[in-house]
């Protein structure tokens, strides 16, 4: 009979550096714009970020969140490549937690212009 040795690690999280990880995300097929379904964050400084797929007219893409109720534009990202990989934009913004929001996602040419379509695309927003 031979015995193996099972080793479980845990790792530690703290409260704050498992909030920086929820949020929404959401997946959507082809197109050239997108715009998520509402959501109410649950902390006061959200980043976004989002992903597109390669192989469409959509050379780059970028996200916004966007205020529900007047349909102000709060935060808006860099223009990334469509490579398939995630991209979350640096900077974060001040949010209220008792308002609602969404996320927009665009399809772009490489000269910036809006319109253009990915085979898919992905929008999420983190806390």
């Amino acid at each position: 009979m031979c015995l193996s040795t099972l080793l479980i690690s845990t790792v530690s999280v703290t409260p704050s550096q498992a909030s920086a990880f929820a949020g929404p995300t959401f997946d959507w097929g082809a197109g050239k714009y997108h715009a998520s379904s509402d959501f109410v964050p649950g902390a006061s400084k959200i980043q976004i970020g989002g992903a597109g797929g390669s192989g469409g007219s959509a050379k780059q893409w970028y996200t916004q969140l966007v205020r529900t109720t007047d349909k102000k534009k709060i935060l808006s990202t860099y223009s990334y490549p469509t490579d398939g990989q995630n991209h979350t934009h640096p900077p974060q913004a001040r949010v209220a937690t008792n308002t609602a929001y969404y996320l927009r996602w665009y399809g772009q040419d490489k000269n910036e212009n809006n319109g253009k379509s990915a085979p898919w695309a992905k929008a999420y927003a983190r806390w």
